[in-house]
């Protein structure tokens, strides 16, 4: 998946030297990203919803790029580990993914990528269990774009991204 996402971001990224503006432009860029992955990878047999809404943000073309790299990894994560098929071949339940992002009150802004999957295996720690390479991916992506992430697996499974713009170069 890494790869082909990375394909699918790359039209987006003006000349390094030049910022970009996380505009309803990229925003619908990367809504159109996550349907593409949801129509390649949504689970057999089942119906899925895809829910997107991301609200404005300026950054350079850099951290844009990251940031939808980061995204769009969790989404095909949650398609490809989150609806395991049933002995008849269908997933337990209907497949929902939720990407959102928006401003907080303390100047970050959140971005969350959530599920009604299975959730995650009990006990695991994105710090301490050896993980596949996309989460292996989003954590280097979270470490470069400074931010925090986070983990709840309650019904599903939701990483939430806790980005300060002024701490991005």
């Amino acid at each position: 998946m890494s790869l082909h996402a990375e394909s699918l971001f790359l039209p987006i990224a003006p000349p390094a030297a030049a910022a970009t503006t996380w505009e309803p432009g990229a925003a619908a860029h990367l809504e159109a990203v996550c349907r593409a992955l949801a129509q390649t990878m949504a689970p057999p047999g089942q119906p899925l919803s895809l829910h997107v809404a991301v609200e404005p943000l300026d950054l350079p073309a850099t951290t844009v790029r990251s940031l939808g790299l980061l995204v769009a990894e969790l989404v095909a994560n949650a398609l490809q580990h989150g609806f395991p098929p049933r002995d008849g071949g269908t997933a337990a339940r209907p497949a929902e993914v939720w990407v959102t992002g928006a401003h907080a009150p303390d100047g970050s802004y959140r971005m969350s990528v959530e599920d009604n999957g299975i959730g995650l295996p009990p006990g695991f720690d994105l710090r301490l269990r050896p993980v596949g390479r996309g989460l292996r991916m989003v954590a280097m992506l979270a470490d470069r774009l400074r931010a925090r992430l986070a983990i709840d697996d309650g019904t599903g499974t939701r990483f939430t991204l806790r980005l300060i713009p002024a701490l991005i170069d």
